[in-house]
Parts: C-alpha cells; sequence; structure tokens
C-alpha cells in the first residue's frame, strides 16, 4: 500500500514583497480569518449561490473562505458579485494572492463568462486586502490568471494560452516555458527547486484533445504522460507535488502518483475510504496528512446546485474526517501552514 509524505522541512524564507502596492482597491469581506504563526489552515474558492454555474457579471463566481484547523472555525473572507479563483500564498506564508475581476470585467457573451483581471492579496499580519502590483505595468494587460503560484522567485501563472510565465521582483515578466501554438495551458505546479514543471492542457485540431506535460526548465525537455485524452477524466489533474520533488500526485479515475525519474506510476490508496467517493482536488497538509475534495461517485455533476465536501486523511492513524463546512461547491483548494 502507497502512502504519500510530505516533506516536513520547511524552507525559512525572508522575502520582499514583489511588488510595490500604489493602490488600495479593497475586497468586500464578512470577517478577516485570524491566523497566528503555526496555526493549520486552508483556503478554498465557494459559491456564493444556489446556482454554482452562474458564473456571469451578476452571479459571480464564488468567494474566498478560510478553514482553520486548531479551532474548526470558518470564515468567509470576500462577498462580492466578482470572479475571484486561482488562490497561491506567500512564500512566508504571510498572504494569500488570487485573481479577481474586480477591477475589470471581461464578459464573454457566448458562455456568459467573467474573466479576472486584477491580482489581489490578503495580508495576514495587518489583516488587508490590497491590489497587487504596480499600476500600468505588463501584468495589468494580462485578463487571466490559471494556475498561480508564488515562490522566492517570482509569480508562477499562465494565461490560458501556450506559455508559462514568472514575474519576478523586478516586475519583468519572464517566458519560462512554450508550447505549440494550439495547446492552451490552464493548470501548472512548479516543483520546490523551481526545476520541474507539470502542467494540464487542451487543443482542438479538429477534435478537443487534452494533456498532462513534465517540463524540465534546466534541460528545456517536454514529456508528454498524456496528450491525446478526449475528456478530463483520461488526461487527469495535477494536484500536488509529493516528497523530494520526486514524484506528482494527479488525478485520473482515482489519485495516482508519477515518479518524474523512474517514470513509475502508482495508485494512491486511502485507507477507509471507499469506492463511492470521487476525489476533485487533493494537497499536502502536512507530513502527515493530506487534504482533499471530494463528492459522491453518484452525484449529477450536470446539475449546478451539487455539493461536494473538504475531508482529511492521517497517514499515521488512518483516520478519514469531513471538516465542517458549509453545503456548496468548492474548489481552488490550498494549504496555508503558518
Amino acid at each position: 500500500m502507497f502512502y504519500l509524505m510530505r516533506n516536513n522541512l520547511t524552507k525559512v524564507v525572508t522575502i520582499i514583497l514583489l511588488f510595490f502596492i500604489f493602490s488600495c482597491d479593497s475586497i468586500d469581506k464578512t470577517s478577516f480569518p485570524k491566523i497566528a504563526k503555526g496555526d493549520r489552515a486552508i483556503a478554498f474558492i465557494q459559491s456564493n449561490s444556489e446556482i454554482f454555474a452562474s458564473i456571469d457579471k451578476e452571479g459571480g463566481f464564488g468567494d474566498i473562505v478560510f478553514y482553520i484547523f486548531d479551532d474548526s472555525s470558518t470564515y468567509k473572507v470576500t462577498d462580492n458579485n466578482f470572479y475571484e479563483e486561482s488562490l497561491t500564498c506567500s512564500p512566508n506564508n504571510n498572504s494569500l494572492l488570487f485573481a479577481s475581476s474586480k477591477k475589470y470585467l471581461f464578459t464573454n457573451k457566448e458562455n456568459r463568462a467573467t474573466y479576472y483581471h486584477g491580482l489581489y492579496f490578503l495580508n495576514f499580519e495587518n489583516e488587508t486586502y490590497e491590489k497587487f502590483g504596480k499600476k500600468n505595468t505588463k501584468l495589468d494587460a494580462i485578463h487571466r490568471f490559471e494556475g498561480l503560484q508564488w515562490t522566492d522567485n517570482g509569480i508562477y501563472f499562465s494565461s490560458y494560452n501556450n506559455k508559462i510565465y514568472c514575474a519576478d521582483s523586478s516586475k519583468k515578466m519572464n517566458i519560462v516555458m512554450e508550447i505549440e501554438n494550439d495547446w492552451r495551458i490552464y493548470n501548472q505546479l512548479i516543483s520546490s527547486n523551481e526545476k520541474i514543471l507539470i502542467f494540464n492542457s487542451i487543443r482542438s485540431d479538429p477534435l478537443t484533445k487534452m494533456g498532462l506535460g513534465i517540463y524540465d526548465i534546466e534541460k528545456s525537455e517536454l514529456v508528454w504522460l498524456f496528450n491525446d485524452k478526449r475528456t478530463w477524466k483520461e488526461a487527469g489533474k495535477v494536484q500536488d507535488w509529493s516528497k523530494n520533488d520526486s514524484s506528482f500526485v494527479y488525478t485520473n479515475f482515482g489519485l495516482h502518483s508519477y515518479n518524474v525519474y523512474t517514470q513509475e506510476i502508482e495508485e494512491v490508496s486511502i485507507p477507509g475510504v471507499g469506492s463511492d467517493i470521487i476525489i476533485e482536488e487533493f494537497k499536502y497538509l502536512n507530513e502527515n496528512e493530506f487534504v482533499f475534495i471530494y463528492r459522491d461517485i453518484n452525484t449529477n455533476i450536470t446539475n449546478p446546485t451539487y455539493d461536494n465536501f473538504i475531508g482529511v486523511y492521517n497517514v499515521k492513524n488512518h483516520k478519514f474526517t469531513t471538516l465542517n463546512t458549509p453545503n456548496r461547491q468548492k474548489t481552488f483548494l490550498t494549504v496555508i501552514n503558518r
């Protein structure tokens, strides 16, 4: 039986905030999370109406919610009709960065989707919500931020095109990876040593194809784990890196681990969790626990009001717990270890 465990060695980082703050566009909130040093917490996006599919200008997509493990408290920190998603913590876990359509709205009339434009962050130290980045930079020209990931070297993201970028401390946007023009990258994760990128992508030529790629930055080498699948279930979705960056977890009709050095694939088993649930998102919480969003296998996902849940599994005592969170849809699961 295969258990995945997170490396318990965390970097002690002292960073200077990557971008200067020149504006103070606040985000409406209902309460601010009281996250102290040493607290275990997660953040996620939760639907703000009973109709989850209403991601237009009027309905919004969802709001940011925090769950603090120590006292099982829940904080809904935004409450608005803007499109907010793609969460990531700063390297020192003092701030949460996210994308929001608060400043600019781009509505596609065909599918009524509101695309987010600006970057905002929540500062845990002084309990503020602020616009992230200097005005009139190249970041302001980005209409979509996919797969935000904040590291010591900068902020990695894609913009639903064929490139992955990194905005460094000098505000310069570097292209880290570029693939064929007809691919659209929508989800990516970089290893903690920032040497390997894993990502999901989609293209039409003319049949829709979906893929999961592995890119070695130092060697500029791309390997496709899948690149010809017709559904997301077949192509898999990247979830999180495991211990020592040697392998990563992805969902593909269950949970799997892929070793980037040996190319071995192993199934991730969760004892006590039956085959009647489907895991949608997965993150390591610490070296002994992981957290995941799941739903019942019989759930009709074409129903825009279906609920999903958040579970925690402890690999030491084999204990599975469902967190007491509101019965709404949840996505963009993010771990905050202060």
